[in-house]
């Protein structure tokens, strides 16, 4: 688990659902589904804070792009990320997805396998790969068997989620997708920088 502070201060699942015990989250259930707000964000992944970079300075939080053609997914996962420091896109199409990833700096992409469009999340794929700092890509689908993880993990995806979403395991993918595309970023950057010899 990666939110591993809050496990002094108690988690129990409970019929599927996570509950937070700590005084710091407030919880309800809506349409059976469990939402938490978050009070303050001590607890959560390095990414998740708010806009820290590594260094402790304010930085611009990068992009997480959902991308499914269920509204009812698209704020669900809106909502599990509501509050913290990704900003978050959501989009039915893929058409909209790739013009968003074409202007945004998108650190992770949270997308259905297919779409009414004719289109997949291998036309995603693709277009992760010529952006200069690759966004993690992560497949979400009630049917994920272990043909579709072999082929998302062959082809260069990041993971799968299975739906219906379990909150504490797409904090964990998500985060830990993020923390790698950052580290990716920063070495990138780190390239850039060219050292010139001193004159003698």
């Amino acid at each position: 688990m990666i939110i591993t502070r809050l496990v002094a201060d108690g988690v129990r699942k409970e019929n599927c659902s996570t509950v937070l015990t700590n005084p710091d989250w407030s919880k309800k259930k809506e349409n059976g589904v469990m939402i938490f707000d978050r009070k303050n964000d001590w607890a959560l992944p390095k990414p998740f804070r708010s806009g820290e970079s590594e260094a402790g300075e304010t930085a611009k939080s990068p992009v997480i792009l959902a991308v499914s053609p269920f509204a009812g997914d698209r704020a669900q996962l809106a909502r599990i990320f509501a509050g913290f420091a990704p900003v978050v896109r959501c989009t039915s199409t893929v058409t909209e997805a790739l013009r968003i990833l074409e202007a945004e700096a998108v650190a992770v992409v949270i997308t259905e396998s297919t779409f009414p469009e004719g289109r997949s999340w291998k036309h995603l794929l693709q277009a992760t790969k010529v952006r200069e700092v690759p966004p993690r890509l992560i497949i979400v689908s009630r049917l994920a068997d272990e043909r579709l993880w072999a082929e998302v993990l062959n082809l260069g995806g990041y993971d799968v989620l299975l739906k219906p979403f379990d909150v504490e395991e797409v904090l964990r993918v998500v985060s830990m997708a993020q923390a790698g595309w950052e580290h990716a970023r920063a070495r990138k950057s780190a390239a850039r920088v060219v050292s010139y010899p001193s004159e003698t």
